[in-house]
Order: C-alpha cells, then sequence, then structure tokens
C-alpha cells in the first residue's frame, strides 16, 4: 500500500430530516478550510464526504465547493458502516479521518482507526456520543469541557470551547466590527434549522404576526432538508409582502448583514449569527442544546426562550417585542456575540489536524 497522502482529507457525516443538516454543514466548513491550506502548501487539498442521504440542494451546495461525495449504503453507525470507510480511506489514500454523528460510537472510531490505522477526529457536542476512541475530539460548544468525557475514552487530544467553532470563510469575509445596530429592529430573520421536522417557523410567525402589523417585515429561511415548504409559501403569499420565504439559501451572511434580529434553533446558524453580530433569540430542539443555550442566556450572549416543545407563547412573545424596542440590550448581545465567535475556528481545527497527521508521520 502506498504512503497516506497528507492533504486528502476523508468526511463521514449524514443529512435528513430526521437528523438535520448540521453536521454536514459544518463539516462542509472544515473542507472549505482543508483544501484551501492544504493547496497552498503544495498538496493536493482533497476532500472526500460520504454520507448515507444528502438532500438534493444540500449534495450540490458541496459538490459545488470542489467536494467529492461518496454513497454510503451500509445501516449508519455499523460495523459494515466503518468497513465501508475504511476501504474507501485506503482507496483513495487519506492522510486523516472525521467522523460527525452521534451514531459512531467508540467502537466505530476504534475499528477505523485501529483496524484501518488512520488517524481520526471526532465532532461530538457535550459527550453525545459515549465513549471515544480517537486521535482528536473537537466539542466547538460554549462551556465544552474535559471533565464532560470522563476517564472511559480513549482520546488523544481535545479542541474545546467555541475558539474552535466551524464556519465557512464566506462569514469571516462579511463580519464587521463593531456592527450597525438599529434603533428598532424591524427586520427579522427566522432560521429554524436545515430541516425544521415540526415546523417551528411557522409557529414563530403566528405567535409574531402582531409585529408584521406594526411594519416589520421577516425573511424566512428553509432549509434544504425542509417538509414544511408549500405552508410556509401560503402563509408567505398571504403576508401583503411582508414575509419573504427563502428556499435553501446559499447565501445566508447577506441575510445575516440585512437582519436586525435572528431568530433560530441552536445550531451552526446561531454562531455564523453571533460571528456577524446579530443579536438572537433562540430556542432549544435537543437536551444538550437547552443545556448550552442556557448557559448562553445567562451569559447576556442570546436570549434564551426555552425548550421548543414547551415553550410558552406569551412570554416568547414578550421577549421579542422588548428586544425589538431595545437597542441597548440588542447592541451588547451583538458585541458579546462578536467576542465569543472570531470567526477564525476552522483554521484552528485545520492546524491541529494537519498537526496530527504529522505527528503520526513521525511516530
Amino acid at each position: 500500500m502506498p504512503p497516506r497522502d497528507p492533504t486528502v482529507l476523508l468526511i463521514r457525516a449524514d443529512a435528513s430530516v430526521a437528523v438535520g443538516v448540521g453536521h454536514v454543514m459544518r463539516c462542509l466548513a472544515l473542507a472549505q478550510e482543508w483544501k484551501r491550506s492544504a493547496g497552498a502548501c503544495g498538496g493536493k487539498g482533497r476532500a472526500v464526504m460520504a454520507g448515507v442521504e444528502f438532500p438534493a440542494g444540500l449534495k450540490s451546495r458541496v459538490e459545488n465547493e470542489g467536494i467529492e461525495i461518496r454513497p454510503v449504503r451500509e445501516v449508519p453507525g455499523s460495523a459494515e458502516d466503518a468497513g465501508q470507510l475504511t476501504e474507501l480511506g485506503r482507496e483513495i489514500n487519506a492522510g486523516v479521518m472525521v467522523l460527525d454523528g452521534y451514531h459512531f460510537s467508540r467502537d466505530y472510531q476504534a475499528r477505523v482507526r485501529v483496524f484501518g490505522a488512520f488517524p481520526v477526529m471526532v465532532l461530538d457536542d457535550y459527550a453525545e456520543i459515549g465513549g471515544h476512541d480517537a486521535d482528536l475530539i473537537l466539542d466547538q460548544n460554549y462551556g465544552a469541557d474535559v471533565s464532560l468525557y470522563g476517564t472511559s475514552s480513549r482520546v488523544g487530544r481535545f479542541l474545546l470551547g467555541t475558539d474552535y467553532v466551524l464556519l465557512r470563510r464566506e462569514f469571516r469575509l462579511r463580519r464587521k466590527t463593531p456592527r450597525d445596530v438599529a434603533d428598532r429592529a424591524g427586520k427579522i430573520l427566522i432560521a429554524m434549522g436545515g430541516s425544521d421536522p415540526d415546523n417551528l417557523s411557522g409557529k414563530v410567525i403566528e405567535v409574531l404576526r402582531g409585529l408584521l402589523d406594526d411594519g416589520a417585515t421577516f425573511k424566512v429561511v428553509a432549509g434544504p432538508a425542509c417538509p414544511h415548504l408549500d405552508v410556509l409559501r401560503k402563509r408567505s403569499g398571504e403576508s401583503a409582502g411582508r414575509i419573504d420565504l427563502i428556499a435553501d439559501s446559499n447565501d445566508m451572511p447577506d441575510l445575516l448583514a440585512w437582519a436586525d434580529l435572528v431568530i433560530l434553533a441552536g445550531g451552526g446558524t446561531l454562531w455564523e449569527a453571533l460571528c456577524m453580530g446579530c443579536p438572537v433569540v433562540s430556542l432549544a430542539r435537543h437536551p444538550v442544546q437547552d443545556v448550552i443555550l442556557g448557559k448562553m442566556g445567562k451569559a447576556g450572549i442570546i436570549a434564551y426562550a426555552g425548550f421548543a416543545a414547551s415553550l410558552e407563547m406569551k412570554a416568547f412573545q414578550g421577549e421579542i417585542i422588548e428586544l425589538v424596542a431595545s437597542r441597548p440590550r440588542r447592541a451588547e448581545m451583538s458585541r458579546k456575540g462578536q467576542q465569543l465567535i472570531d470567526g477564525e475556528g476552522t483554521s484552528r481545527v485545520v492546524r491541529a489536524l494537519f498537526d496530527m497527521v504529522s505527528s503520526k508521520k513521525t511516530n
């Protein structure tokens, strides 16, 4: 077998209505920076992403970045899946593997790392996966700490916290510090993730319809796996131009630059909005988001509205109305958000990956 090519990155991630598109999108940011950095060093700068299911719009977005997509035909997270990934790694002569998904267990990681002899980085969120057998663990969340991972894992190094948030380079390029903050927030962006399975977008529009009567404008982003496009289109068509539905946007930086206030449901869009200096109101869909967003809310970085499944609509409406009118509070949130997310996290992670590959070559 020829020597591994240290500039070839193999990523394993999935996207669907059930799991959303966040795992693939943050890996897209990583692959984008990997190709740029490896190419600048004279290498191929090649990135390959293997997955079970990619919505058509997401597939096009990944491929337009020059990232190859390879289908996975086995049950996600199974031994057969790990075996297929290992064979693919050998076929493309990968120098390093990245796994992003909660179904990639410790056993799966070990099969790839030990039996496949590949350096492995695993992305996790507050130790959702459980045990690990990896060279690097990346947990980019606010408050992430090594104590979350206990003593049962075999991990070479941790990259923890928001210094390592994976963002695509367009957010760093469009970042303006400090951001201009409107006296009154009349332009509201609603972004409930790549799939929005429970139609939070529609529920938020309904709760805030009074703001439309007061002259506000909504832009609603529906992601590539959203199953509620017809319902949202109908609501937009009935709004006399006050609600603009944007399906599968490729230009989130422009939308975030437009917005005076962003309402979202955790996930990668949160970090994008904070990097751009947007005041944010966030809901949580999952228990781990509830913990992370709760901490951020207490620190005044965002306004945390609570768990989406048990949302108190009256309180949520009141919070939004108060924020729309309060320029000082939105300005402080904007400042704290940009302090937290400087847009350089992806380059830090790529440097750590290159360091890991180099150390493996010399050992």
